[in-house]
């Protein structure tokens, strides 16, 4: 146990650029937020193949090449997976309670090993919960873009975020 809240301290004092925490109430629509870099390695896309079995082009450089990739390609899934890390960069994950799902999820190019992609977010959607009055809603249009500006994906996501002031 020792061993968890050790990480969870070093994990949640990293690099953070949002001064506060962000409740329900401090976002609006239109604000927009950008993440620092993640560059990822080879070794960690070997682990989430491994993880979730995925296989070929996903593992094997030469079936890859093969079909025109300049490398192994990252899956989406994991792409998609670095949505909350990045988030928690910069602050925007403290005060979410529940991830509520992906939509209008477009894969527009690949990502390789030792490719960087960071995040643009964009507050879509603001709705109030009224089963629970000390939650609420937001709704952000996400860019995952690569190293070269290039959109690599789109998606929405939606999360229940803690009330400052539950009414």
């Amino acid at each position: 146990m020792k061993d968890i809240e050790k990480y969870r301290e070093m994990f949640m004092t990293r690099g953070k650029v949002v001064s506060e925490k962000k409740f329900f109430e401090d976002f609006n629509i239109g604000e927009k937020f950008v993440t620092p870099a993640k560059y990822i390695t080879q070794t960690e896309l070997d682990l989430f193949c491994l993880i979730t079995r995925h296989g070929s082009f996903h593992i094997d450089a030469e079936l890859a090449r093969s079909l025109g990739f300049k490398d192994r390609v990252v899956p989406g899934l994991f792409v998609l997976s670095l949505i909350n890390g990045l988030m928690g960069e910069i602050g925007l994950f403290e005060e979410i309670l529940l991830f509520l799902g992906i939509n209008n999820t477009r894969f527009r190019s690949p990502v390789f090993p030792g490719d960087s992609v960071r995040l643009q977010l964009e507050v879509i959607g603001k709705k109030d919960v009224v089963k629970w009055k000390e939650l609420g809603i937001i709704t952000f249009k996400i860019e995952i873009k690569n190293q070269d500006e290039v959109v690599v994906c789109e998606t929405e996501a939606s999360y229940q975020y803690r009330r400052r002031h539950p009414e």
